[in-house]
């Protein structure tokens, strides 16, 4: 994982180089503060074999809201008088979800693909994947989230233009169900 208190902060250019830079429209000074570039090594949920839905965002693959239906200046607007916590959750609709170990990710697959709802984990499991890639990325591939929660180790990140999940997969840890990772032990 990156050390991220010697974080570099984005640049407008970053930013606008970002795969969804139309949503984020009065959000750069937000982006600046709560996100950085550098080199970082998450692990991620994904089908077997990757399919494209793996590299899109919840924001586009299932939208909940419609932004997508907003034009610029309403978006700009939205997003100027939005609280903190709507500004975070606006930005990470858009990002991609990653954790700092396979146990990690591992655990959040087992909680939300082990519900007592069966529906719901067969639709959690169609949406996310049963499986953990290890993705390496560099400061180029885009922006990850200062802040990673210290419970589940979850972070976003905000990929570049014309990204492809594949192009950045540990080609050494492969594509891994994430049942190998259910035990207490560590990476070591």
């Amino acid at each position: 994982m990156s050390d991220i208190s010697k974080h570099t902060e984005p640049t407008q250019e970053q930013i606008e180089s970002l795969q969804y830079t139309g949503k984020y429209i009065g959000l750069g000074p937000y982006i600046q503060k709560k996100f950085h570039s550098g080199n970082v090594v998450g692990y991620r949920m994904v089908h077997n074999p990757i399919i494209p839905e793996d590299s899109l965002p919840v924001a586009v693959t299932r939208p909940q809201r419609p932004s997508l239906e907003y034009t610029q200046e309403e978006l700009k607007s939205m997003h100027e008088s939005m609280t903190k916590g709507e500004k975070k959750e606006t930005v990470a609709d858009y990002g991609l979800s990653h954790f700092t170990t396979p146990w990690q990710c591992a655990q959040t697959l087992r909680k939300n693909t082990e519900k007592k709802d069966p529906i719901k984990a067969e639709e959690y499991k169609e949406r996310f994947g049963t499986f953990i890639v290890r993705v390496n990325y560099t400061e180029k591939d885009g922006l990850v989230e200062n802040r990673i929660d210290k419970k589940t180790g979850h972070f976003e990140f905000l990929p570049i233009k014309d990204f492809e999940l594949t192009n950045y997969v540990d080609e050494d840890f492969g594509i891994q169900p994430y049942q190998n990772y259910l035990s207490d032990e560590q990476d070591k």
